[in-house]
């Protein structure tokens, strides 16, 4: 089951607009998207589970929907724009394109030509393996090559934090549609929500505009089904168990903190560390002295799960008061 909350009381007014993006429309039985399969096991049972079992409750607040409401507004924004004969010959004529080169760019044409310019927006496809139907629907495929529009923080791009997901995906898509896509490489369009040009003067990885385009190399269709099937037969591993793998850090979206405090009393950290090992290693340099522990964090992942409130590692983070309800 799947329902939404309004927790925080946001007005109607823009309570229906992030509300309207919830998406609850996943079909019953072994169903499963090329999104969900870049997730945790834990998300994938428990996602199955409210899916398919009304004892299993999805929940989602709106406060978490900004994000993918604008991503969602930006990606219809550039369909539309594409899909819209005016628009779109409007846009390349103020860009300086000949009119000619205008005349041969086809959206979602029915019988392509291979010497136009053939664009495919959001086509969902469905396909059988291993047990499962593997569901997905790509952002645009142009003449054979694969795009994605990602409205994302310059974070995710500078630190490189989402780029396997990326090819991952992508790859899926290419496994789905063979005969759309047959390039060898996703672009994906980075659109940063948080950028400031100010940074672009400090930091010479920093994105020097708002926009980015990059080419991911795709995995081979041998790579991609050895993948999938190791997610589906993890999934269908731990579908009846009541013992699930917890998220990893990277799904709750934080990072290893070790410190070192000089005794055991001492109420604030000296020194932080990326491994135990490191800490460890500081603490004997100190004569074998002081403390080394594990900080606790919060795993912000966490509130962007619909699957939290049946969750028992969520719960566990509750009960420690790592996470406030």
């Amino acid at each position: 089951m799947h329902y939404v909350t309004n927790n925080l009381g946001i007005n109607e007014i823009i309570a229906t607009w992030l509300a309207s993006n919830s998406y609850s429309g996943r079909k019953q039985g072994k169903y499963i998207s090329a999104t969900t399969l870049l997730r945790s096991t834990q998300q994938q049972v428990l996602g199955y589970r409210c899916t398919n079992n009304d004892d299993y409750i999805e929940q989602v607040d709106i406060s978490t929907l900004l994000k993918p409401q604008i991503g969602t507004a930006l990606h219809k924004s550039i369909q539309d724009t594409w899909e819209s004969k005016g628009l779109r010959e409007n846009g390349l004529l103020n860009l300086g394109v000949p009119p000619e080169k205008i005349a041969k760019i086809k959206v979602n044409p029915e019988n392509p030509n291979p010497d136009d310019y053939n664009l495919f927006f959001e086509k969902r496809v469905e396909k059988e393996f291993k047990g499962w139907t593997i569901t997905g629907q790509f952002d645009l495929v142009c003449n054979g090559n694969l795009h994605d529009f990602k409205s994302t923080s310059t974070y995710t791009y500078v630190n490189k934090t989402k780029e396997k997901d990326y090819i991952l995906q992508g790859s899926i898509y290419k496994w789905l549609n063979p005969e759309l896509i047959t390039g060898d490489y996703v672009t994906i369009h980075y659109i940063f929500t948080d950028w400031n040009k100010n940074y672009t003067l400090s930091n010479p990885n920093y994105p020097k505009c708002p926009f980015v385009s990059v080419d991911y190399p795709l995995m081979s269709i041998a790579e991609i089904e050895h993948y999938m099937e190791s997610k589906l037969r993890n999934i269908d591993l731990y579908l009846d168990s009541e013992a699930l793998p917890p998220c990893d850090n990277k799904t709750l979206m934080i990072e290893d903190v070790w410190q070192y405090f000089t005794s055991p009393d001492s109420p604030k950290a000296y020194k932080n560390f990326a491994t135990q090992a490191e800490a460890i290693s500081y603490q004997l340099a100190k004569g074998g002295k002081g403390l080394v522990k594990k900080k606790e964090q919060t795993p912000v992942g966490c509130s962007y799960c619909n699957c939290r409130n049946v969750c028992k590692q969520y719960a566990s983070y509750v009960a420690k008061g790592l996470i406030k309800e």
